[in-house]
């Protein structure tokens, strides 16, 4: 946490407390995320007043907010190396532009009462609907929440491009992200085809894929699997639910009645891929 500045003073650049200090402060705010544990339970653990734990709980909440411009990040920000995983023999070389995934999830949250509608999505719950990229090895590398539960995810995705231009991942020309068919197939993000099965689950008990269109969407969804493996870890904490394709709600009707030359390209390059991997 040193790393964030927190530790100093902002005008001399000294540290204004001792590591003693911070530990405890630390303490206090593991102990009440760990368990989890009220203020009061950690104001009866640490002998503390209530002020007090909620002061130093925010101190460090800070200092792990701003941990995330080291943390959240690509390991080779300009794409240039190709991941082990997307040379095994199914993938290569037909995946080999891919740089990670994309996917949504609904974190619970506690609202005001005149705020729950815009919060309450198809799952019944107050929920911010988080969107996370990651990589090939399992790494967040770049997450966006405080989205109403009710906001679909072609949604977050576009006001994500527009609001985070700076420092969202962007794939560079030629690269994409794989994301589901809640997300627009546009430039630099690569959708299955809508119609045919594509979950993992549906390819159990040995059942394999027929046609083109089911060979791709089987090899897309072992792919993004990955984010989705990294979201049941982290839901399995927060208690929350993957978006699997089509749950949340109907599709997006952004762009409805159109196809841009973006998603004619996005289009173009799933069939080339689709044809070469039955060929």
């Amino acid at each position: 946490m040193r790393a964030t500045g927190l530790w100093r003073n902002p005008n001399t650049g000294c540290i204004v407390a001792s590591d003693e200090w911070w530990a405890e402060q630390n303490a206090v705010s593991m102990w009440a995320c760990g368990a989890p544990q009220s203020f009061r339970q950690v104001k009866n653990k640490f002998t503390h007043s209530l002020e007090t734990i909620s002061r130093k709980f925010t101190k460090v909440l800070k200092c792990v907010m701003q941990l995330a411009f080291y943390i959240l990040r690509p390991t080779y920000p300009h794409f240039d190396s190709i991941h082990p995983k997307l040379q095994e023999a199914r993938f290569w070389p037909h995946f080999k532009d891919c740089i990670g995934a994309i996917n949504g999830t609904h974190i619970p949250v506690t609202v005001p009462l005149h705020e729950q509608p815009k919060y309450i999505g198809r799952h019944g719950y107050a929920s911010q609907n988080v969107m996370a990229v990651s990589d090939f090895d399992m790494r967040f590398i770049f997450v966006v929440t405080g989205c109403p539960g009710s906001v679909h995810d072609s949604r977050v995705l576009l006001d994500t491009l527009v609001t985070y231009k700076q420092q969202f991942p962007h794939p560079p020309e030629g690269k994409y992200y794989l994301v589901d068919s809640g997300y627009p197939n546009k430039k630099g993000y690569l959708t299955p085809y809508k119609g045919q099965r594509y979950h993992v689950s549906e390819w159990q008990h040995g059942r394999t894929p027929v046609g083109f269109k089911e060979v791709f969407n089987n090899a897309h969804s072992s792919l993004r699997n990955v984010i989705e493996r990294d979201n049941s870890i982290n839901d399995a904490h927060f208690q929350s639910n993957i978006q699997e394709e089509g749950t949340d709600g109907p599709e997006s009707s952004l762009g409805e009645g159109s196809v841009s030359g973006d998603d004619m390209d996005m289009s173009a390059l799933r069939d080339a891929i689709a044809t070469a991997m039955v060929g």
